[in-house]
């Protein structure tokens, strides 16, 4: 590999990245060192692609370059995966893959992942692994739930980012146990239980000796736990962390010698032959079940014609080996440009390497200091490897920051050029600062959240975040270049946790203070519901709970209210199904969404939840829910996000090969909301932002502020992860590759105590140092994101900080009157605001209300009309009525779990079937083979059916004798908007008088019912009899809704 034509920008936190990747791609184009589709450029995000071509763009424009702007749309520019699939489109002949593939993303993939995970094991091989699990102590303490299948999944993970062959998994676990087992006292004996148990029956009796003397709380405790462990050693229920918990309890005193020798032995579990079996075990299955699954997910993928973003990789990776496509590269790549470069996986660094020994110029930007996504399959020893293989004349760095004030940057700089001073060099760390320092205010802030629980200390919080508001602290406009006093969206809160996240988020709320988070639980919002609640309603007319639902958001009224117009209801004798949709105490909303019904039926999923936010006017009722206009806004982000997530599951369903149905949809929904998936979206809104550190990468703001800093940065030696060996190959960075795996059995805090050989192994030396270097890493881009003001967030009962002292920031927390000392010797002023837990905020039920509006329901938007009617789809006739109704025969019945559309379509055909032949063909044998033909057997009993249609038949015949029968005529008219009507008449009879207009509907209803829901299809008629009569000139004589499955029919005048 060529070294010499790439160069690695050093791009720290604020110094213009996008600004120089903007000027590189403008200059080449420019000075016609490319072409505009000879370039390669990978970012992070869309977000990042899109404005990196836009830029890119404006530059060209400033330039006059107006034809080089245009062509910028030439260039492949977007994430790895975007560029990867367009890659291997444009060589699909040469690597034999068809144009058009199916790609799936990763949340899609993690579902299939899972399914094909419960597909590798059998019943019986489930519980073996769900007793180890349990004996290991490999539980959830949050959830409860079993930890087997995230190891599975995290094996299966690193396998995916670094093209490891799942033939080596077997040889992974018997090398993982073997070196493990190595660090452990050799296992002996096979008696352990029972010496335990006879001493504890020993023992036993002497505490309760002592209890009947002194009864002590702690010896009564210690007896307790005895019992316990005695207990769960004799019916085999034990985990063997509760060894040593047993060894750790203790009674009073004056005991502690009788208590010795069962301490020593629970304490001489690691040398227990079970202890040893179990662990070999547990990693023998769950790298075999990983193995499994792999082959079952790669299995149906193949079957299916699916990729997922690592095929995509892999594939291209293997397919840049082609020499066709490497001399078609190397012909056409004239430039590669790699964003972020530090967040890239395993695969994909393999996947860079390539490409840029085909292209003329290469440029790599990023910054090692930001690679903090090693839980996403990053590694950031991989990418100092391959930079420190690069020459030195190959480096560029951005030294100024752009973002911050002078006192934040230098700040930061003394931090962590000590931090970082021994793999980097202080030009890769350090950065002059360029802006100018507000002239009265400092830039940081040190908030005491006093002492108390969490909730506490975030009404602390948010009695900080009032106060900065209040005393009119100044941010800089970047815009107007000027300064002005701070909004609540100038601010963003950082913390280290999801659950954090989503309780600062709630309490900022009940205090006033607006807050923008994307935490789950979106469905379960009052818009969420409102759409969930109309979903089910059109679904099922009966739901009575979806229907309370609807009326109480839409009025605002409390349960009593509903409740007890529902016992009204019931009581007056009316349809139950019908509550509320019809008569004088109909709700506009239940009756819009009944008359939405039919329709449905023939939308999509997407288009139904879109008809149905229209229809009832969703928009009016949710302002009624909003104090002021960005919680308006917010929520109408929110019912947009509704939809967005319907087009998902549309898109889900297409790329499954699955239809995309009603009902489907809401257990959809349902699923994202128990898996914590329903995220609400972000609106640009005056809004607080609170979000974790890790997710806060690539953004800034005036203010941030920290929190979650005494939490321990502690080394994981437990999870599965990559061991690279010791002299990476920069030419082949996924060389020997190994998946490592040390479960311990123990207590997280304290994995593998007393196990001193484990504790000083390579293994666990290097995880303290990845774990001492990515909480650096993690501080440093929190304290890079503030661009005005840095405050820090902590409790008065904490005494120590060990994530701050591990990143060797431990300085900001210390007890010093006039402001921060810096590791240089330099002082950062930092003002101090204490009992803020005292501090009270004013309730949100006593701020004004702004008065909020909406567009006048009278007069609806204009719309640009459909080119194509559909007669199905119009709405009823209001001049219409039933003038007679037909009865031929009784109900028919019909079974099975087919969609109504379904039901309809066979029945719709078996009749048009039945009526093109003669009476006596279409018999019971043959009916039987067209149910079997669709695939509805159990839909109805043939004879019945053949019965039905004889009945109907001889009805046609008695009352239009000698008629012409036309089946499923297809109408089409030229209306004079210009609009054209299409559409298909099920049955349409010519009699010497006119026609005569039969619709066919398979809905089983009540007779009472039929005139009623024949109306409703009356616009679907009037339609027909208005075409019909136009084209031919002859008169419709009557038209007929015919409720086949009832037998009967309903005349409409129309």
């Amino acid at each position: 590999m060529n070294v010499n034509t790439i160069t690695f920008i050093s791009a720290g936190a604020g110094s213009g990245k996008t600004t120089r990747l903007t000027e590189i791609l403008a200059e080449q184009l420019l000075d016609r060192e490319v072409e505009p589709d000879g370039i390669i450029a990978t970012t992070f995000t869309n977000k990042a692609a899109a404005e990196l071509k836009e830029r890119a763009r404006s530059m060209l424009l400033e330039k006059n370059r107006q034809d080089l702007a245009v062509s910028i749309a030439e260039a492949q520019i977007g994430t790895v995966n975007s560029v990867c699939g367009g890659l291997l489109k444009r060589f699909a002949f040469e690597l034999g893959l068809t144009m058009e593939q199916k790609v799936i993303d990763e949340h899609v993939a993690m579902e299939r992942l899972s399914r094909a995970l419960d597909g590798a094991v059998c019943l019986a091989e489930r519980e073996e692994i769900t007793v180890l699990a349990q004996r290991l102590g490999f539980v959830d303490a949050r959830t409860g739930n079993l930890l087997w299948k995230d190891h599975v999944k995290a094996v299966i993970d690193l396998a995916r980012y670094n093209t490891i062959d799942a033939g080596n998994f077997d040889e992974f676990a018997r090398k993982n146990a073997d070196e493990l087992l190595a660090h452990f006292p050799e296992a002996v004996g096979d008696r352990f239980e029972e010496e335990v148990l006879s001493e504890i029956t020993s023992l036993k009796k002497k505490v309760q000796e002592d209890l009947a003397i002194k009864p002590l709380k702690n010896t009564r405790r210690y007896l307790d736990a005895l019992l316990h462990f005695e207990h769960s050693l004799e019916t085999a229920t034990f985990a063997w962390k509760e060894w040593l918990k047993m060894a750790r309890e203790k009674p009073r005193k004056g005991l502690h010698e009788k208590t010795e020798r069962l301490d020593m032995l629970c304490r001489n579990v690691v040398s227990h032959p079970g202890l040893h079996r179990d662990i070999r075990d547990y990693l023998s299955k769950i790298f075999s079940v990983a193995s499994l699954t792999l082959g079952i997910y790669q299995q149906q993928k193949q079957e299916m014609g699916l990729v997922d973003f690592a095929d995509q990789e892999f594939r291209l990776l293997e397919g840049l080996d082609n020499p066709l496509v490497r001399s078609r590269l190397e012909e056409k790549l004239h430039l590669l440009l790699v964003d972020e470069f530090q967040d890239t996986s395993p695969i994909q660094l393999a996947l860079f390497l390539k490409l840029s020994s085909l292209a003329r110029r290469t440029y790599w930007v990023g910054d090692i200091k930001q690679a903090i996504y090693g839980f996403r399959g990053g590694d950031a020893r991989l990418m100092q490897a391959v930079l420190n293989f690069l020459p030195d004349g190959s480096k560029e760095v951005l030294g100024r920051s752009w973002r911050s004030v002078p006192s934040l940057v230098c700040a930061v700089n003394a931090v962590f050029c000590r931090s970082f001073g021994e793999t980097l060099a202080r030009e890769n760390i350090e950065l002059m600062p360029e802006r100018q320092e507000h002239s009265s205010q400092g830039s940081c802030f040190r908030w005491d959240l006093g002492a108390g629980g969490l909730e506490q200390q975030y009404e602390a919080l948010a009695a900080g975040v009032q106060r900065l508001v209040d005393e009119g602290f100044e941010v800089f406009e970047k815009k107007d270049e000027i300064w002005r006093k701070v909004r609540f969206g100038d601010m963003a809160i950082l913390s280290r946790t999801n659950a954090h996240v989503q309780k600062i988020a709630a309490i900022l709320k009940q205090n006033g203070i607006p807050a923008a988070t994307a935490q789950p639980g979106l469905l379960g919002s009052p818009e969420g519901l409102f759409v969930t609640a109309g979903l089910r309603r059109l679904i099922d007319p009966s739901d009575t709970l979806a229907t309370a639902e609807l009326y109480s958001l839409a009025t605002c009224s409390e349960p009593e209210v509903w409740l007890q117009k529902r016992l009204d209801d019931l009581e007056s004798g009316n349809d139950p199904d019908r509550w509320l949709e019809e008569g004088k105490n109909a709700h506009p909303v239940l009756r819009e969404i009944a008359l939405l019904r039919d329709r449905s039926l023939v939308l999509s999923p997407f288009d139904v939840v879109k008809a149905l936010v229209s229809a009832t006017g969703a928009a009016r009722y949710l302002l009624a829910w909003c104090r002021d206009v960005d919680m308006a806004r917010m929520r109408l982000s929110n019912m947009q996000s509704l939809l967005q997530l319907a087009g998902e599951y549309e898109d889900e369903c297409d790329t499954k090969g699955v239809t995309a149905t009603l009902q489907g949809l809401v257990h959809w929904y349902e699923q994202l909301a128990a898996e914590e998936n329903d995220l609400f979206p972000e609106p640009p809104v005056n809004a607080v932002r609170v979000l974790t550190y890790h997710t806060s990468k690539g953004l800034e703001w005036p203010v941030v502020v920290l929190l979650d800093l005494d939490k321990p940065g502690n080394a994981d030696l437990c999870s599965p992860v990559i061991d690279s060996p010791q002299d990476v190959d920069a030419g082949a960075p996924l060389k020997d590759r190994f998946i490592r795996f040390w479960p311990s059995p123990f207590v997280k805090s304290e994995p593998f105590p007393g196990l001193e050989s484990v504790i000083q192994s390579r293994e666990a030396r290097q995880a303290a140092e990845l774990s001492r270097d990515e909480s650096a890493r993690l501080l440093y881009v929190a304290m890079t994101r503030a661009r005005d003001c840095l405050v820090l967030g902590t409790s008065s009962k904490s005494k120590s900080f060990p994530w701050l002292e591990q990143a060797g920031a431990a300085c900001f927390v210390t007890d010093e009157d006039d402001g921060i000392v810096l590791p240089d010797g330099s002082r950062l002023p930092c003002k101090r605001w204490e009992n803020l837990n005292e501090s009270t905020l004013l309730n949100p039920a006593g701020k004004e209300r702004t008065p909020l509006f909406w567009y006048a329901p009278v007069e609806p938007p204009s719309e640009r009309l459909p080119e194509q009617v559909v007669p199905s789809l119009l709405r009823a006739e209001t001049e219409a009525t039933a003038v007679e109704s037909i009865v031929y025969s009784g109900t028919m019945n019909l079974h099975g779990n087919m969609q109504a559309t379904e039901k309809g379509t066979v029945v719709h055909d078996i009749l048009a079937f039945a009526l093109t032949q003669e009476p006596d063909v279409c018999d019971a044998a043959s009916v039987a083979t067209l149910l079997e033909g669709y695939g509805a057997a159990a839909l109805c009993e043939p004879e019945s059916l053949v019965r039905q249609l004889g009945e109907f038949r001889r009805m046609l015949s008695e009352r239009w004798p000698d008629c012409m029968f036309h089946i499923e005529a297809p109408v089409e008219q030229l209306l004079p908007v210009e609009q054209v009507l299409k559409g298909q008449i099920d049955l349409l009879l010519e009699t010497r008088r006119g026609w005569v207009i039969i619709d066919h509907k398979i809905t089983t209803i009540e007779r009472c019912q039929w005139e009623q829901k024949a109306i409703e299809y009356s616009g679907q008629l009037f339609a027909y009899k208005q075409a019909l009569e136009m084209v031919t000139g002859k008169p419709v004589e009557s038209c007929w809704i015919h409720f086949f499955a009832a037998g009967g029919l309903v005349g409409l005048d129309v």
